[in-house]
């Protein structure tokens, strides 16, 4: 290689515009999920400096996956602050505690536009260093000032205005979000004619986003053959950063807003043989309990068993 051409690059190599692949710099920090399975599903854990979006109908839990994931960056010694942009205004306080969120640390913005929203992250973005999790509530959600304000006398066209914003949301915080955790949620919809479903944001949103998770509703939780909660199934639709796309881990939500933990570390603990499973019974070393109820509440009033079984799907 000519010396001229091998000083430019190492011009470039010292401007950190171009870096060898071994760089520390293009490591991913994740920060884990605070939910049993999850981790492995996403390949480690939310990824920093990339795009995660959760799409699903209403209802269905995504609010409530990103409310853990901004309570576990909260306990990141470095980048522990949270902004979450509330475009549905849907934010209540005692929803956000109940996932273990200290509200006087979340930073949350309501603001009109979209145009206005992407201002608000590139501001706390440029002025807080500690800034760790960016949450948006929802892209489709996301108008542009063009439909809220439209020009008077001036003929509209609004189909297409919010993918070109999405799109220009996507260019204008990529070179910006090194080291922060982006969390997308958008809606699911129905196409013209209802044949098929899609989401809003366009194309950009499919191209640009780093890992695209599927949540959905799969079964109810029942006690007393009263409704309590359903189970959560998160499907991984697309991950560009690990993880196995087309896996799937299902989570014991319920309706007060809290993930049954301790249903989530049994059903692990079946899916990798720690407890071993003979209908109706349930083997926990030498422990044998008849039905999952009694399974759980074994350990809901033994903690030092839990602690054990906690450490045996952590360390597998």
């Amino acid at each position: 290689m000519p010396k001229k051409a091998i000083a430019e690059i190492s011009d470039l190599l010292d401007s950190g515009l171009i870096m060898y692949g071994n760089d520390p710099r293009l490591e991913i920090r994740r920060q884990p999920t605070l939910i049993p399975g999850f981790d492995e599903l996403l390949g480690g854990g939310w990824p920093a400096g990339r795009y995660t979006q959760i799409v699903g109908p209403e209802s269905v839990g995504k609010t409530v996956l990103l409310q853990f994931a901004a309570a576990s960056q909260q306990q990141h010694k470095e980048r522990p602050h949270c902004l979450i942009i509330d475009l549905e205004r849907s934010y209540d306080k005692e929803w956000w505690t109940a996932s273990g969120v200290d509200p006087a640390s979340l930073m949350v913005a309501q603001p009109m536009t979209g145009e206005e929203g992407i201002d608000v992250i590139l501001a706390v973005i440029h002025a807080d260093p500690l800034l760790g999790l960016v949450g948006v509530d929802s892209i489709g959600a996301m108008y542009p000032k063009s439909m809220i304000e439209p020009e008077k006398g001036a003929e509209q066209r609004f189909v297409g205005n919010q993918a070109t914003m999405v799109k220009q949301f996507f260019a204008m915080c990529t070179p910006q979000m090194d080291g922060i955790i982006f969390i997308l949620l958008n809606q699911m919809r129905a196409t013209i004619g209802g044949y098929e479903e899609t989401y809003p944001g366009g194309w950009a949103m499919r191209h640009n986003n780093h890992i695209t998770l599927r949540t959905r509703r799969e079964g109810w939780l029942l006690e007393n053959e009263t409704r309590v909660g359903f189970i959560l199934e998160i499907i991984n639709k697309k991950n560009k950063v690990g993880g196995t796309q087309g896996a799937s881990i299902q989570i014991p939500f319920r309706f007060r807003g809290q993930i049954d933990f301790i249903q989530s570390y049994i059903d692990e603990a079946i899916e990798r043989k720690i407890i071993i499973n003979k209908t109706p019974s349930y083997i926990w070393g030498k422990e044998k309990f008849f039905g999952k109820g009694k399974l759980r509440q074994y350990f809901l009033d033994n903690a030092e068993a839990l602690k054990k079984l906690e450490e045996q799907v952590s360390n597998k």
